[in-house]
Order: structure tokens, then sequence, then C-alpha cells
């Protein structure tokens, strides 16, 4: 409504069902410079059923059953309906999409789910950004679970001015510059390695208020995991929850550590297996399971550890719990059959 000028146009990449493409044309409508025959809103999706979480979040606030891989198009639609002339839809593998190049005004960003995703929406649109007039939301930067977006944006943070450090999970940036070519190329390579990309993820968290910096620490933490081992991260963990104990009366901080503290952990516990540690073993297991949920990797690794110590029937009740759980791995039948 007051920040588009119409030098670009307007890109919803990663729309799902279809709320942040309704906010932009509600916006648009109400901006004094909006032209009808010439200002879109261009929505990026495959509209599909990705993951189980996004079934069970149909299920929860539709009361719809659609399995993994189904289409979302439908629900989509629905929901755009009164601005659909507003909207051009590309659907598809992001990956292969078609896109004519074009400027590029505002550009929210909520499907760099993967590196490879990210890279090529750097590839597709930050070439085609206005120096000085472009907005980038990043939606998940404040989510624990994608640090390739911090090493990205912080890499070029040169270029990006930091406008809104934190709103709910999202961040707002605007370009200063025009991205170099190198640099360009650099990102859409994913050409970072380890030491570089952990010292773009503490140069990231040291730009955001202290306040805004909890979350990103998380993503730091999960980012040591994959890049090093889980057991420096499992160490790392540590310090984050002692230096964020303040902040355990926020929902949605309390939701984030759980679900990076049983990943840490369980990634941390499976290092420990591999190498025979069975006290260490036992005693990650032991610490997820006192957490208070039934966990079926804690459960696995409970029971190898006291199947090796020789405790058979309590390795075969923690075994036999893991196999009633609705979600369990091949892990357990594996160690059910030794």
């Amino acid at each position: 409504r007051t920040q588009f000028t119409g030098a670009g146009t307007i890109v919803d990449a990663g729309s799902f069902l279809g709320k942040s493409a309704s906010y932009f044309t509600h916006g648009l409508r109400a901006n004094p410079r909006f032209d009808p025959d010439r200002d879109r809103v261009h929505c990026f999706d495959n509209f599909l059923v990705n993951d189980p979480h996004t079934v069970g979040y149909l299920q929860q606030e539709f009361g719809l059953q659609r399995a993994v891989g189904s289409s979302t198009l439908d629900l989509f639609e629905a929901q755009v309906a009164p601005v659909r002339d507003l909207i051009e839809v590309h659907a598809g593998d992001f990956h292969t999409v078609a896109w004519e190049r074009r400027p590029v005004e505002i550009l929210l960003v909520d499907i760099a789910k993967s590196p490879s995703l990210g890279c090529r929406l750097v590839e597709l649109f930050f070439r085609d950004l206005l120096p000085g007039r472009s907005y980038v939301v990043q939606q998940d930067y404040h989510h624990p679970w994608l640090p390739h977006i911090h090493v990205v944006m912080e890499f070029l943070s040169p270029w990006f001015e930091l406008v809104v450090p934190r709103c709910d999970d999202s961040a707002l940036f605007r370009l200063r510059e025009a991205l170099p070519e190198a640099a360009w190329r650099r990102v859409v390579a994913d050409d970072f390695d380890a030491t570089e990309r952990l010292a773009l993820m503490d140069q990231a968290i040291q730009r955001l208020p202290e306040g805004d910096r909890h979350h990103v620490e998380l993503a730091r933490v999960l980012l040591r995991g994959q890049l090093l081992d889980w057991e420096t991260a499992h160490r790392e963990l540590q310090a984050v929850l002692e230096r964020y104990d303040h902040c355990r009366g926020e929902p949605q901080w309390v939701h984030y550590l759980e679900n990076v503290q049983d990943a840490v952990d369980e990634s941390a516990g499976w290092q420990r297996k591999a190498r025979g540690d069975v006290t260490g073993t036992l005693e990650i297991a032991n610490a997820m399971l006192a957490r208070g949920a039934l966990h079926g990797g804690a459960l696995v690794m409970r029971g190898w550890a006291l199947r090796m110590s020789n405790q058979l029937s309590a390795s075969e009740a923690s075994l036999r719990a893991a196999i009633t759980l609705p979600k369990h791995s091949g892990f357990t039948y594996s160690e059910w059959s030794l």
C-alpha cells in the first residue's frame, strides 16, 4: 500500500494456500500508484502436500484428509478467488519453473526450504532487484531449521541492509547496491566451505539485536551439527540453553527449542552408538525420554545400550515401546532382530 512504486513486480515465492498473496493484492488495490493493467503478484509453489507436517496442518485447520503428494492448488484457488485477477500462478518444481526476467520490487521468500531451492531463488530473482528500492522478506529467517538462509543473506550483507530484524519468524531486507556478478554466482553455486558458513552465521547473529538472536542461535547449532559433528552441536546447545533460559516464557521459543533439542540429541546419540559408546548412548536416550515424550529414536538407542549391558528384559521393553509408536524407523526392527 505504501512502499510499492510500480517500478518492478511482486513475487510471492512459496505461496502455499494464498495468505501472503491475498495480503499483497489487497495492498496493491489500496496503493494510489496501482495500475490494474500492469501490476500483478507472481505466485510460485509446487502446490503439493510435501510432508506429514502439512498433512496435520490441513487436518487441523480445514478438516481435510490430504496424503503426501496430493495437490493443494484447489485450496489456493478458493482462498484467492476474490483477488484472482491480480495473481499469476507459476505452479511446479521451483528448480525448473520458467520465468521471464523482469525487475522485482518486492520479493517474499517462503520457498527456500533447502539449500538448492535457496540457490535457485537467488538465481531467478536477485539480479533483477532494484538498488535502493527492492525489499526482500525472508519469512523463515527466525526459523531454526534453515541455516542456509542466514549464510546467504550474511554473505550478501555488503549489498543489503537489514530493515526489520524480526517480525514473528521473518526479517526484512532492502537492496542498497546492485549485486556484483561474482557474488551472485557464488551464491548460485553454493560455493562456501564449512569454515566460511559458520563464520557467516556468527556474523548474522551479531548483526541482530540481542533480543532477536535466540532462534538464529538454534540454527547455528544445527549448522554446526550438519557441517562438523553432532557431539559438538550437543555441547553448543547446552550453552544456548543456559544463555537463553530467560526466554522460556515464549511459546515459540519453547516449541523450537524442544524440536531442535530432540534432533540434536538423537543425532549425537546415533554418533555415540556408532562408535560403541554404550554409556554415552544410554545417557542421551534417558535424557530425551526424561523430557516427557516417547521418542522412537531414543527408545531404540536405549534398547541397544541396555542389550549391550546385558539388561535384556529392559532392552526388550524399550524396543517394544518403539515398535508400538505411530512412527518408527527400520532401526527399531534391526535392533529387535538382534
